[in-house]
């Protein structure tokens, strides 16, 4: 899960309650939070995480093994 702790549309607890109840039923999830960047910064360049979000996705799919 990727959130930003500013995020005005979506309130991050919302994430934050979903990543708890997966965790009570057993089932992998890893959350990641940035300080800010709003709502919908997925594909925005200038969003100020970009890399790292960029690096945790490819990071992903590779355990995965969707990519190599």
């Amino acid at each position: 899960l990727l959130l930003s702790d500013d995020d005005r549309v979506v309130p991050p607890m919302n994430s934050i309650l979903y990543y708890m109840a997966l965790n009570e039923h057993h089932i992998p999830a890893s959350l990641y939070m940035f300080p800010n960047g709003g709502h919908g910064w997925g594909i925005r360049y200038d969003f100020g995480y970009y890399q790292e979000v960029k690096d945790l996705i490819l990071k992903w799919l590779r355990r995965m093994q969707i990519i190599d």
